[in-house]
């Protein structure tokens, strides 16, 4: 019966239903669930997807133009085209331009942003510490889906900081990372 429903739906030219009964369209609400953050840091270059690619990641250095150390409760991502945002992650960077790029890699998470996921601030007086002169460094991954094959699409997403009090109690995080040959054991 639902085949015979579907047939005769399909070949008399598939007519809209009951326009009462159509749903309201789905709307984006553009929105920082922690309200308004304390500052504002857009990435520092709108990023182009070709329309000849599906996915890809970027990489984006932020300088925070913090003269002082301070103290971060939580930090959350705003997509700029939210269609083809799919994950972030924040990290600090404060090591100088002479600094090993291994050294680099193992910097600090502050943040790992997905869609439909609220940010997790810091409670109890704990914070991240973000030292004078340090940069955010944002790896963007995005990926099309089936509306967007073969169009151009551009993104420059912002990253919202919420900062804490000064004398905040430090969080220490690291990211593991894999730097070399694994490890063998004989036996």
């Amino acid at each position: 019966r639902e085949m015979n429903v579907l047939l005769t739906w399909a070949t008399g030219g598939t007519p809209f239903g009951t326009p009462d009964k159509t749903p309201p369209p789905v709307s984006y609400e553009r929105r920082w669930p922690l309200g308004t953050p304390d500052l504002e840091l857009s990435l520092p270059s709108e990023f182009i997807i070709a329309g000849n690619k599906q996915e890809d990641t970027a990489e984006f250095v932020i300088p925070t133009g913090f003269t002082e150390r301070r103290w971060l409760r939580a930090v959350d991502l705003m997509p700029g085209t939210p269609a083809i945002v799919r994950s972030a992650t924040v990290q600090i960077r404060s090591a100088g331009p002479n600094e090993s790029a291994q050294a680099i890699g193992a910097e600090p998470l502050l943040a790992l942003w997905l869609p439909g996921d609220d940010p997790i601030a810091t409670n109890g007086g704990a914070a991240f510490e973000v030292p004078a002169g340090a940069e955010l460094v944002v790896r963007v991954r995005y990926k099309k889906t089936w509306q967007y094959e073969r169009k151009e699409m551009r993104d420059r997403s912002v990253v919202g900081l919420y900062f804490a009090k000064d004398g905040a109690l430090p969080v220490r995080s690291m990211a593991l990372t894999h730097a070399g040959p694994a490890l063998q054991t004989n036996g």
